[in-house]
């Protein structure tokens, strides 16, 4: 069988095969030596957010949750529970679905053929009725209301809720029990069509694997040519935020704050980079800032930030639990004003530069973090070996000028789940 592939290596860390087959799915695969896991992802451009369609011309709307909802289903087969043919092969599986994405994977130290064999076969392949489509609602509400009584994802959703005013990433993951009610079977099965191709695809496998055997198996179930055209519905987003605060109250211990700033989207990867070091350089665990908030019980060690980051939507987050939420809020503002009036300082910037080069290296001992950084980057139009160039090309002006740009108090928004009386 004839189809474009390539060896990508880097000279210091190593390389792997890129094959696109006939079908259109793409498959990455890293040989790694001395380790005896391999972690495989089969992953789907298809998330909460892809509202809706257009087929024939027509706009096909999609209940919020569907994705989530059809990637329950994928792992149901006529035989039963995919997760028990799984375990048949030694291989431990499970799947997911974030706000761009579904995954399926696995991770096994044996049969790693019979289980790429059980993935592939299945996704392709739904197993729908009436019946078991009506019954996994009951199961996913319950799930729904699990994670609205999470205090950290109920206080993500929030924050989402006050930055964005149309974004689908301002709705669970999961959607609503209100919405998961509109979906059947028909729904579910025409988005499968519309969304599971090859094409919108991409498998990822990293482990002590011989890459010619695991394209043997990829070749039984993508030797076929197809067309393939997917016209995803736009998402127009304005740039001022909902509201400026939310609360809510949960069985939590003490309040849990969130601090968000609703950015511009950024198209290359670089700046998602450079935010994340200019977040360590402004409230990291080595700075004065973080000594001095913890010294006076500001914050505490539950503190955290996050560049939360996708093709149409960019935020910074800032959390914590803490007593005083309005002296964390006030904390955070008053020390973006000092960077900017005071400037951040080079040495730091430096040492944060190699701790991100060692952090990236050392994530190459472990196959679960090949294949998913593989993925991804791939998902994103780029390479597995992109973060490494684009850690050397860091500057520190850049990061400067990245802190004139970002973290604006007009677009912040604060979330707090209170304790429960």
């Amino acid at each position: 069988m004839r189809y474009d592939r390539q060896i990508i290596t880097h000279p210091a860390l190593g390389s792997y095969t890129k094959a696109v087959l006939p079908s259109g799915l793409t498959v990455l695969l890293y040989p790694t030596s001395g380790l005896s896991t391999t972690h495989c992802i089969l992953g789907c451009k298809i998330g909460s957010l892809d509202s809706g369609y257009y087929s024939g011309g027509k706009l096909v709307k999609v209940p919020a949750g569907t994705a989530h909802f059809l990637e329950h289903k994928l792992f149901e087969s006529e035989e039963g529970d995919l997760f028990l043919q799984f375990a048949k092969t030694g291989a431990n599986a499970n799947a997911y679905t974030s706000f761009d994405r579904t995954c399926y994977l696995f991770s096994t130290t044996q049969q790693v053929p019979q289980s790429l064999h059980i993935l592939l076969r299945q996704i392709q392949n739904p197993y729908l009725t009436d019946q078991n489509v009506e019954k996994e609602k009951g199961i996913i509400a319950q799930e729904i209301r699990m994670y609205d009584d999470d205090p950290d994802w109920r206080s993500t959703t929030e924050i989402l809720g006050c930055l964005y005013q149309h974004h689908p990433v301002r709705v669970d993951i999961a959607g609503t029990v209100e919405s998961i009610q509109e979906i059947d079977r028909d729904t579910l099965l025409a988005v499968h069509g519309a969304y599971y191709d090859h094409h919108n695809m991409v498998l990822s496998i990293a482990g002590p694997i011989d890459p010619q055997e695991m394209l043997a198996v990829c070749e039984v179930y993508c030797a076929q040519q197809r067309d393939f055209s997917l016209e995803r519905v736009p998402i127009d987003e304005p740039r001022q935020i909902d509201h400026p605060r939310a609360e809510c109250a949960l069985q939590v211990s003490a309040p849990l704050v969130t601090l968000g700033f609703k950015e511009q989207p950024v198209a290359d990867r670089y700046w998602r980079l450079v935010d994340n070091v200019l977040l360590e350089l402004l409230v990291g665990e080595t700075t004065d800032f973080y000594r001095q908030q913890y010294d006076s019980g500001v914050i505490g060690p539950t503190f955290g930030y996050d560049v939360f980051s996708g093709d149409s939507y960019h935020s910074l987050l800032f959390s914590c639990e803490t007593r005083q939420t309005d002296a964390f809020v006030d904390s955070m503002y008053a020390r973006i004003e000092q960077a900017r009036r005071q400037g951040l300082r080079e040495d730091d910037f430096h040492r944060v530069k190699k701790g991100l080069y060692g952090r990236y290296v050392r994530s190459f001992g472990r196959p679960e973090a090949i294949a998913t950084a593989m993925l991804g980057a791939q998902m994103l139009g780029g390479g597995l070996f992109d973060t490494y160039d684009q850690v050397q090309q860091l500057t520190f002006a850049d990061v400067c000028r990245r802190l004139e740009q970002v973290l604006d108090r007009r677009y912040s928004a604060v979330s707090v789940v209170w304790p429960k009386q």
